[in-house]
């Protein structure tokens, strides 16, 4: 037998995931004629015609006080169905006091309850539900959706097991058990319960959805890319399902393809903010600044409370060198969240380009208290004492972000700067070695190699790495500089000269190849 069931209910958690679906089960038909079957939607019916039917069959004298709270119920449930929520409450109360007992009065209007945000009250209801039907395998389901939005996933796990348990075919229970398991971050068994649900009902689109994003999480971007596209086949008018495939793609630096599924998104859903959150970060990693900033604005409107949309809109502000307002943003990221570890290296990073270095190590501090694993926290709060003066310490986070990340190279260049600075010459030419051997095709560390070979005397083994540097990016002055300072050790005047008019010519005030020129005997070209 078919019917109409209850919408199910939404939430939107912030890892993306689709959510647990709520269910109502079907109110009992009170007579096999067409007007109960119409109320109940067993029969084909608008919203207004099931409500039409069933206020007719409410008002119909001689109906039995079972039959009649069944009709209240199906009004309710329709009425549900068109967000009259008071009025669909109204019905299941009058239900209620018809049969105290009736299980699927209460289940339907916690329901209702979850729908307008009361989860105490749907929590309450579905409790009365189970009490009065022990084996009504919906009410559990429903009671594991409120636990899960309640932050409680395994009091979840419980309910949807028990749900299960009465219904080993019920394919809803396994997806949400699914979605308990994943924020558990237990992700091979929250694949087994989608998977589950999708050999029981193979076109449940949010299972595939839901499994992508499980796919995702464990690295498999592969497989959660074929289930977001099966999801997308089975439903595509689901913006959450784009929204998602474009996190992948954006992760992937598919930028092009996340930008047309956060675009799909949005046309499907405009008031999903974190769509354009999400595609203000691919608009920022393109360097489009302003579209980053319009779409990160955008989704503040739709929900001003969203601090990870302060922290990107700070993010593109600080890039455009609009320091005020990015440090604006960054205050009310972590206003809003102030266990933002991302928000506070952001702000770190703002405060130690506007030469605040005192405030911009505090930052780095808070960053690290609340991700004690983030490398580049260390790296930049290495950094900042550099800038200090404080070598010893600055070589000490570079020291714990290369245990946390072996490979980073910006750590080996940093901490051969800081070795460079305390004149051991060795350390610094082994940090930049290192550097050169992650990315051979990065002129800095070989522009710093060279300088530390020069300090150190070595100025005929400097000379091919700062040629080296200089082929990588032959459009940094004090990479000419430095090869002309090369040759002048080694009595090479005549490309000393080229060298530092080279310098000057790209940085009129760039002072070393200046006195460089002076020094040779030679008037720099603009000078008097």
């Amino acid at each position: 037998m078919a019917c109409a069931s209850a919408t199910p209910l939404p939430s939107w958690p912030s890892a993306a995931i689709i959510a647990a679906l709520l269910v109502a089960a079907c109110p009992a038909a009170a007579q096999e004629n067409p007007d109960p079957k119409r109320c109940t939607g067993e029969a084909a019916a608008t919203l207004d015609q099931r409500i039409e039917a069933c206020t007719a069959l409410i008002n119909k004298s001689g109906a039995r006080k079972e039959a009649l709270a069944g009709f209240y119920v199906a009004r309710g449930n329709a009425r549900r169905e068109k967000e009259q929520f008071d009025q669909a409450i109204e019905d299941y109360d009058q239900a209620l006091r018809l049969d105290a007992r009736h299980a699927e009065a209460y289940n339907s209007r916690g329901l209702t309850f979850a729908d307008k945000g009361d989860r105490e009250r749907a929590l309450a209801d579905f409790d009365r539900a189970i009490a009065a039907d022990p084996k009504h395998a919906h009410a559990y389901n429903n009671r594991g959706g409120i636990w899960r939005d309640k932050g409680a996933p395994d009091r979840a796990i419980g309910d949807f097991d028990r749900a299960i348990q009465i219904d080993a075919d019920f394919a809803l229970a396994y997806n949400n058990r699914g979605l308990a398991w994943y924020d558990k971050k237990n992700h091979q068994r929250a694949i087994a319960d989608f998977d589950r649900a999708i050999r029981l009902n193979p076109g449940f689109a949010h299972a595939f959805s839901n499994r992508g994003n499980a796919w995702d999480d464990s690295g498999d971007l592969k497989r959660a890319l074929a289930d977001y596209g099966e999801a997308i086949r089975l439903d595509p008018n689901y913006a959450l399902t784009y929204f998602n495939r474009g996190i992948t793609l954006r992760r992937q630096g598919d930028s092009n393809r996340a930008l047309a599924d956060f675009d799909q998104a949005i046309r499907l859903d405009p008031t999903h903010a974190r769509a354009y959150d999400e595609r203000g970060q691919v608009w920022y990693g393109k360097g489009d600044f302003n579209r980053a900033i319009a779409d990160f604005t955008e989704a503040l409107r739709l929900d001003p409370k969203l601090a990870t949309a302060f922290n990107n809109r700070g993010n593109a502000f600080d890039d455009k060198g609009d320091r005020g307002r990015a440090l604006a943003d960054y205050n009310q990221a972590i206003r809003l969240e102030p266990n933002y570890a991302a928000a506070y290296y952001n702000r770190g990073m703002a405060w130690r380009r506007r030469g605040d270095i005192d405030r911009a190590i505090a930052d780095f501090d808070q960053a690290i208290r609340l991700n004690p694993n983030n490398a580049a926290a260390f790296n930049n709060r290495g950094n900042a004492w550099a800038e200090k003066g404080e070598q010893d310490r600055a070589i000490k986070d570079f020291d714990q972000a290369l245990r946390l990340d072996a490979n980073f190279l910006p750590a080996f260049n940093n901490r051969g700067n800081a070795w460079l600075e305390k004149k051991d010459f060795d350390r610094a030419i082994a940090d930049y070695s290192k550097a050169i051997e992650l990315d051979s095709n990065n002129a800095l560390p070989y522009f710093n190699r060279a300088s530390a070979l020069h300090f150190a005397g070595k100025d005929k083994e400097a000379l091919p790495d700062i040629n080296k540097s200089l082929q990588l990016d032959g459009k940094k002055a004090p990479a000419f500089s430095a090869r002309g300072l090369i040759y002048e050790k080694l009595g090479e005047r005549d490309k000393a000269i080229a060298d530092f008019r080279r310098a000057v010519a790209l940085e009129p005030n760039f002072k070393e190849a200046a006195d460089g020129l002076v020094r040779l005997g030679v008037t720099p070209r603009g000078s008097r």
